[in-house]
């Protein structure tokens, strides 16, 4: 079994990915598509691990 700690390492350092992800610049075209990075990866933690 993970220890919490390093759970709670993975989520912390896939939202700073994420905070990354949400400023890399993008050619002018693209920016209608620009997913938003953190508002996915908060989803997905809340649903892979819905008890922490």
């Amino acid at each position: 079994m993970k220890s919490k700690s390093y759970t709670n390492l993975v989520v912390i350092i896939s939202l700073f990915l994420a905070y990354l992800l949400a400023i890399v610049p993008l050619p002018d075209w693209a920016m209608n598509w620009r997913p938003q990075w953190v508002l996915m990866f908060v989803f997905y933690w809340t649903m892979a691990l819905p008890y922490r």
